[in-house]
């Protein structure tokens, strides 16, 4: 899972004893391999789900996600609200169209890096015939039932996944 999630910060269950990028083993969890990734397939079955579904999403830290992990309130009240669907396109810097600027506004609520581009659609780019080794992966995982009991992991977006 080349794309897979990796800690992208810090938090209050910091475990790693190795840089990131190296196989190496969690502090204090005896004989837990962990991939290039820093991923343990079974404790992040329902995390790597999430990151299937959006991939700017990536493992903050193993763990409950703190009070301050969570987004800022606008941004947690727009995700609880369906984006009316419409015939008013933006494109953002991310080269994707987004239906209305509601939809541009949930994105940007994920990256706030991300900035409007113009109104209307994207300069739209030949569909491609190949499927990425990540749609694959993700076309399995999507499929499997996660094992239950395994650790919490904090994801980028605030969101604290349970394995069960």
């Amino acid at each position: 899972m080349g794309q897979a999630a990796w800690r992208s910060g810090t938090g209050p269950t910091e475990k790693w004893d190795r840089p990131q990028g190296e196989v190496g083993h969690a502090s204090g969890e005896s004989g837990m391999a962990l991939g290039r990734d820093r991923t343990d397939e079974g404790e992040v079955c329902d995390f790597a789900k999430a990151h299937c579904a959006d991939p700017d999403i990536h493992i903050r830290y193993y763990g409950e996600c703190a009070d301050t992990d969570k987004p800022d309130p606008i941004c947690a009240e727009l995700l609880a609200t369906t984006c009316p669907t419409g015939n008013n396109p933006v494109c953002a810097s991310d080269g994707i169209t987004y239906d209305g600027f509601c939809q541009y506004q949930l994105a940007e609520c994920k990256d706030p890096d991300l900035t409007l581009v113009r109104l209307g659609a994207c300069p739209t780019e030949p569909p491609s015939t190949t499927v990425s080794l990540f749609d694959l992966i993700c076309q399995v995982i999507l499929t499997e039932q996660c094992p239950s009991g395994q650790p919490q992991v904090c994801g980028s977006d605030g969101v604290t996944y349970d394995s069960g």
